[in-house]
């Protein structure tokens, strides 16, 4: 009798037990072929409207120094890869051998002196042509009383002119070798400096490409010279300019700087667009004393607005127009109207409200109608 009631106790246990087991096996099998799922609620708060770009830290003014003769070079204000020196505006930072040049002047000015000292002296032409006018008019006298035949009196007065005629010459003669001399001591001088390779600028000789000994052409490049003024140029998407305006905030980082932003405001924008890349640039002026390297890279982030209680969502939960939301622990594509949006977060215009979970990670690797095990995750919302 015990037995068949015991027999009967397990039959009903049985009856009740099973169907929580098969629930517990459907349950543990659905949770075997879910996937985890990391989610975001919805929030309102501020978003900051921005765009980002590529930065380039550029010298004001860059020269390349080329020289515009030939010969040897004697002196250099820097060796190739040596330090960077500070130079002045007129500073010579290199000089070729100019020793043939420098006695080809010398020779000039010796000429030149020579001749200023014999002018002042004084011409014995115009001596004699003076003692000639006198002669001439006491023979007129005489010639008036007919004391002396007309062909006499027609030597000397053609002697005369003759005399003058030459004083002229000289003149003239004396006065071009004076001009020679200063045409070629100008050619000389011009030669000279051409010799000397001067900077265009007060800035920084960063690089040199020669050395004393060297032989150098005209036309070769030797040197180059920046400004310690900089010109950060941000690199812009054509479709980002559209509410850029001068003085609008700006926050740069450069990959030299890890982590630290640089604050600034838009200085110009470009009027250009580059139809190879669809890129347009803007330049921005940097609230900073730091000496930024010519040639560094990096970040910017230029803030057009901020909007307040707005619905925001992460970026990264973006998938074209759409958006991946949980319910029930299943995957929903819900389409959305975006606004501001920044490296980290969108406005939602449309589409969700504020409490949703949507899948914030990977959104790309779920499909609708997908069975997940959300994972919830915070997020920041003020900028």
């Amino acid at each position: 009798m015990n037995s068949i009631y015991k027999i009967g106790l397990s039959k009903k246990f049985l009856l009740v037990a099973f169907p929580f087991l098969i629930g517990l096996v459907i349950f543990l099998t659905l949770r075997s072929f879910s996937h985890e799922a990391e989610v975001v609620k919805v929030k309102v708060g501020s978003i900051r409207n921005s765009v980002t770009g590529n930065v380039q830290i550029l010298a004001e003014q860059t020269f390349e120094l080329i020289t515009e003769a030939q010969g040897k070079v004697v002196e250099v204000a820097l060796l190739p890869f040596g330090k960077p020196v500070e130079v002045k505006g007129g500073d010579v930072l290199f000089e070729l051998d100019s020793s043939d040049l420098n006695r080809s002047l010398r020779r000039v000015l010796l000429g030149r002196n020579s001749l200023t000292k014999k002018l002042k002296l004084g011409s014995s032409l115009a001596a004699q042509l003076e003692i000639e006018r006198k002669d001439l008019n006491a023979t007129r006298e005489i010639y008036n009383k007919d004391g002396i035949a007309d062909l006499d009196f027609e030597k000397k007065v053609l002697y005369l002119n003759n005399l003058e005629r030459s004083l002229e010459i000289e003149k003239i003669t004396n006065s071009e070798a004076l001009d020679s001399y200063e045409i070629e001591e100008d050619r000389l001088i011009h030669e000279l400096n051409k010799r000397k390779i001067k900077s265009p600028i007060t800035g920084l000789l960063v690089n040199s490409m020669i050395k004393p000994g060297d032989r150098i052409f005209p036309g070769q490049v030797v040197g180059k010279v920046l400004s310690h003024e900089r010109v950060v140029k941000v690199s812009l998407n054509e479709d980002d300019f559209n509410g850029l305006n001068e003085g609008q905030k700006v926050g740069v980082t450069l990959f030299a700087f890890g982590q630290h932003i640089f604050e600034g405001k838009i200085d110009r924008l470009s009027a250009t667009i580059d139809p190879t890349t669809g890129r347009r640039e803007v330049f921005v002026t940097l609230d900073t004393a730091e000496n930024l390297p010519v040639g560094a890279s990096g970040r910017a982030e230029i803030i057009k607005n901020e909007i307040k209680q707005a619905v925001i969502a992460p970026r990264k939960a973006l998938l074209g127009d759409s958006v991946l939301v949980v319910k029930n622990g299943k995957v929903d594509f819900v389409k959305v109207t975006v606004g501001a949006r920044n490296l980290e977060k969108v406005e939602i215009l449309d589409g969700l409200k504020a409490g949703l979970q949507v899948i914030s990670k990977t959104p790309h690797l779920f499909h609708k109608g997908e069975r997940v095990r959300p994972i919830l995750s915070s997020w920041e919302t003020s900028d």
